[in-house]
């Protein structure tokens, strides 16, 4: 049997490849384990926990060494001499003594290094449509549905720190003495003003930025990006590829404004969906890839003339079953 079949990996080695903290062989080793059995299994509870332990995050951390040197001084601390009689020295009652002040000590040091309670952490969700909503620095954001943000009531004095999950545009307020952080999946943002989008659905994460610099960082990899420039990080291969040219509809779900050249129908309908929250159909597969070219505002377009205009660029027609609009057709015009 080949002994390196089912090489054991440490909790430790797979904490350091999630916080990005691995250098190369390290990070080989990693994914030569991630091609056994049952270890896809074991990544996806050990990120689980990464990302329940991001949250903590956006609080202010904790000097561990100053507190158990506080601990320590507290408990070698003399009492003070008072006049008090001689008692015979008992072993055991020593031992209760010593309990309780190991367990008082202990129980002053959890709470110490427990993250600041004082500041509450609050967050706000889009379900069925995009939601905007301005943080306590005055910066604004665009939730995209099915998104939730999570960030404190008051940001710490150097840095404003905030963990998304899902999709959102922010427009932050410039402020160099605190850079703004944004924990998505197994990334960080990080901005001093400026505005962009972060898509993070699951732990592959795109960033596109639309004014300013943004620094986009995952483990050991990290991009600079500017105005126009999108850069996507792929977990499973642990790799940041970025595009100088940005997707025209990226930010479609905050503007509301979509442009497609020579897209597919399928695309289309699927970002009508997105941007009206509209249930379109397909009448048959054969209409998926039909060529289509077509602009839309949703502040000035109805769904209605929009899906008119589709339908007669392709020769189409439209029923409707309540709430639900099917393109009908053969197939695609020339």
């Amino acid at each position: 049997m080949d002994s390196d079949s089912h090489e054991p990996i440490e909790d430790g080695l797979i904490g350091k490849y999630l916080a990005g903290e691995t250098n190369e062989e390290e990070t080989q080793r990693v994914q030569k384990w991630l091609s056994e059995p049952d270890a896809e299994r074991e990544m996806q509870r050990f990120e689980k926990i990464w990302e329940t332990s991001r949250t903590l995050q956006t609080r202010p951390p904790v000097d561990a060494d100053a507190a158990w040197e506080k601990l320590r001084n507290r408990i070698q601390e003399p009492a003070p001499v008072a006049d008090t009689p001689i008692r015979r020295f008992n072993p055991w009652r020593t031992s209760i003594a010593a309990a309780v002040v190991l367990v008082v000590g202990l129980g002053w040091l959890f709470w110490t290094l427990q993250p600041n309670a004082s500041v509450p952490q609050l967050a706000f969700t889009a379900t069925d449509q995009s939601t905007v909503h301005e943080l306590p620095d005055g910066s604004k954001v665009w939730l995209n549905r099915n998104s939730k943000l999570e960030y404190p009531e008051t940001f710490a004095d150097d840095s404003r720190s905030v963990v998304l999950t899902g999709e959102a545009f922010f427009d932050i307020t410039p402020n160099k003495e605190k850079p703004f952080r944004i924990q998505a999946s197994q990334t960080t943002v990080q901005v001093v003003g400026t505005s962009f989008s972060v898509r993070a659905y699951d732990p592959n994460v795109r960033v596109a930025v639309r004014t300013g610099k943004v620094v986009f960082k995952a483990r050991n990899t990290e991009v600079t990006l500017i105005k126009d420039q999108q850069a996507t990080f792929d977990a499973q291969a642990a790799t940041m590829q970025k595009t100088e040219r940005l997707d025209p509809n990226v930010f479609t779900y905050q503007t509301g404004k979509a442009v497609f050249d020579n897209a597919t129908l399928g695309e289309v309908v699927q970002m009508i969906h997105e941007v009206y929250q509209a249930d379109v159909q397909l009448g048959n597969e054969s209409l998926r890839n039909c060529p289509t070219t077509i602009a839309f505002d949703r502040t000035k377009d109805s769904l209605e003339n929009l899906l008119q205009a589709i339908a007669d660029s392709h020769g189409l027609t439209i029923s409707r079953q309540g709430t639900q609009f099917i393109f009908e057709g053969t197939g695609c015009s020339p």
